[in-house]
C-alpha cells in the first residue's frame, strides 16, 4: 500500500530464533521478505549462490564485475582473514559478499546496512543500487566518551576499554564508501559533515518529537527509568548503576521506583 517493498537480509545463529521467537516476529512484520544466513553455513551458502549465478538462476547485472572480478569468483575465493585489531574484527568478510550478491541479484533501488562495519558491502554493489549507511553511533566518538568516563570514574566505569578501542582514521575511510549516511545524532552529522561529505550525510531523528524535549516529570515523583538497548557498554553501565548508584538513591529516597 505504501508503494514500496522492504527486505532483510541478516546474519544470524540457528538459535537464535528459539531464544528471540517474539522478536523476529515483531521484526518481520516490517519486512516483506526476510533472507537469513547462518553463521555456521555460511560458506556453503556463498558456494551455492556462486553455482546459481554461473547457471544464470540468479543473474547479476551484465558486465559488472567490482575490482575485475564477477561475483561468482568473489563468492568462491577464500574469505579474507579476519583482523586481530581495531574497527575491522566486526567485519564478517563472507557475509558481506553474499549479502552483496543477492542484493545485486535482487536489485533493490536503496540498500541500507548498518554499521561502519557493514562498509565493505558498499564497493560490491551495482551502482544502480544507492547504498547506505546507518551509522547507528560512531564508534570511534563513543570510545572517547568510554575513555573520558573511565578516566573520571575509574576504570570499574568502562572494565575493559581496549575492546572498544577505535580509529577514527579507520571508521570515517569505512564510512566513506557508502553513497549516504544515517545519522540519529545532530552532534554526530555535525562530524559527519566534517569529515566525510555534508552532501552524504541524512539526519534521521528517533521520532517526530526528537527536536523537542519532554516535558519533566512531576516534582515528588520517585520513578527512574533506565534506557539501553541489549548492548554490551548499557549492560556494564546498568550493573554499575545498581552496584554503586542505585542503593544510595534508595537509602536518600526509600520508595525511589527503578
Amino acid at each position: 500500500e505504501a508503494g514500496y517493498m522492504t527486505m532483510l537480509i541478516d546474519r544470524s545463529e540457528p538459535w537464535n530464533l528459539l531464544r528471540w521467537p517474539q522478536e523476529y516476529r515483531r521484526l518481520r512484520r516490517f519486512c516483506h521478505r526476510h533472507l537469513m544466513v547462518p553463521q555456521p553455513t555460511k560458506r556453503h551458502m556463498a558456494t551455492l549462490l556462486a553455482d546459481m549465478i554461473d547457471a544464470r538462476d540468479f543473474p547479476q547485472p551484465a558486465g559488472f564485475e567490482p575490482g575485475g572480478r564477477s561475483m561468482s569468483e568473489i563468492l568462491r575465493a577464500p574469505p579474507a582473514k579476519q583482523a586481530s585489531e581495531g574497527l575491522a574484527t566486526r567485519i564478517d568478510p563472507q557475509f558481506n559478499v553474499l549479502a552483496a550478491a543477492l542484493l545485486n541479484g535482487l536489485g533493490p533501488r536503496v540498500a541500507i546496512t548498518s554499521y561502519a562495519w557493514s562498509a565493505p558491502i558498499h564497493p560490491l554493489l551495482h551502482p544502480s543500487i544507492h547504498g547506505m549507511i546507518d551509522t547507528n553511533d560512531l564508534q570511534a566518538l563513543r570510545a572517547e566518551a568510554f575513555a573520558a568516563a573511565q578516566a573520571a570514574f575509574g576504570p570499574e566505569a568502562v572494565p575493559d576499554l581496549e575492546k572498544f578501542a577505535v580509529s577514527l582514521d579507520e571508521e570515517v575511510a569505512l564510512l566513506g564508501t557508502a553513497q549516504s549516511l544515517i545519522t540519529i545524532s545532530r552532534s554526530e552529522q555535525a562530524f559527519l559533515c566534517e569529515h566525510i561529505n555534508p552532501s552524504k550525510v541524512v539526519y534521521a531523528g528517533l521520532s517526530g518529537r526528537s527536536e523537542t524535549p519532554l516535558p519533566p516529570s512531576s516534582a515528588d515523583s520517585r520513578r527512574v527509568l533506565f534506557v539501553g538497548n541489549l548492548y554490551e557498554p548499557n549492560i556494564d553501565a546498568a550493573n554499575q548503576m545498581l552496584q554503586h548508584v542505585w542503593p544510595a538513591v534508595v537509602a536518600r529516597v526509600p520508595d525511589a521506583v527503578l
